[in-house]
């Protein structure tokens, strides 16, 4: 979650090389499965149908695929979106 944080950051303020190295490294970046946590209001014994996961891959591969579409790497961006971005 840092490595997105700072890609995020950098990518806010315009540095979309550096953004692009750390959105690369959350997707190099192989995480446990971490369950979402519950909200205050939800039941303790509630049983959630799909596991939950709080990885950033996605959100890392969307923003990595908008840097390459916007220097004009559109096959590139495509196979970003492709690896990463399923349902």
């Amino acid at each position: 979650e840092a490595l997105y944080n700072i890609a995020r950051a950098f990518h806010h303020v315009g540095f979309v090389t550096l953004a692009a190295a750390y959105y690369e490294k959350v997707l190099a970046t192989h995480e446990k499965d971490y369950p979402i946590p519950m909200l205050p209001s939800e039941e303790e014994g509630l049983e959630i149908g799909m596991k939950g996961y709080c990885s950033l891959h996605r959100e890392a591969a969307y923003n990595l695929h908008l840097i390459y579409k916007s220097s004009g790497a559109l096959d590139l961006a495509r196979q970003v979106l492709k690896d990463y971005c399923r349902l």
